[in-house]
């Protein structure tokens, strides 16, 4: 999982703009900051060919290194395949 692992001032300076808009953390975590000044963690993932999108909560209740912790350990939940 490729991370750029931003610095969380990045994140704390991000300013609301007229359109919803992500900053990228990496590996399908990012902040997703609202026009109304709302930020949120997100995490994107793929599941059986289908793009979803997982909320870690709202920044800064939820630090950057705790929103990394619970995506780090999504990506590496052993997927159970009845078949193998």
């Amino acid at each position: 999982m490729a991370l750029n692992l931003n610095k969380d001032a990045v994140y704390r300076v991000a300013k609301p703009k007229e359109k919803d808009c992500r900053i990228s953390d990496g590996g399908g975590l990012a902040l997703l900051v609202k026009s109304t000044g709302l930020k949120r963690w997100v995490f994107d993932y793929r599941f059986q060919g289908k793009g979803n999108r997982l909320g870690f909560g709202e920044y800064p209740a939820v630090t950057l290194e705790n929103a990394r912790r619970q995506a780090e350990a999504i990506t590496f939940v052993p997927v159970f395949n009845p078949h193998g």
